[in-house]
């Protein structure tokens, strides 16, 4: 599992969020038939709350429908 996080620095359909903290969250469940997972894309209006990788973002988990997620 790994939880990204980042600034938009573009957003052509809503350039007002330019500038804004933002994270989402993927799970790597390996080769073969498991499906891997991701979550929604969330705001974080405070970027220190993201500091801690050992907090667990525990937010509802969607299967991907194409591709491969790979955590390393």
């Amino acid at each position: 599992t790994a939880i990204m996080s980042g600034v938009v620095t573009y957003n052509s359909s809503d350039p007002e969020v330019v500038g804004e903290n933002c994270w989402f969250k993927v799970t790597d469940y390996g080769e073969g038939q498991n499906t891997d997972e991701i979550s929604l894309f969330y705001w974080a209006p405070d970027p220190q709350a993201l500091e801690d990788c050992n907090t667990d973002m525990d937010v509802g988990m969607f299967p991907i429908t194409g591709g491969n997620i790979q955590v390393k």
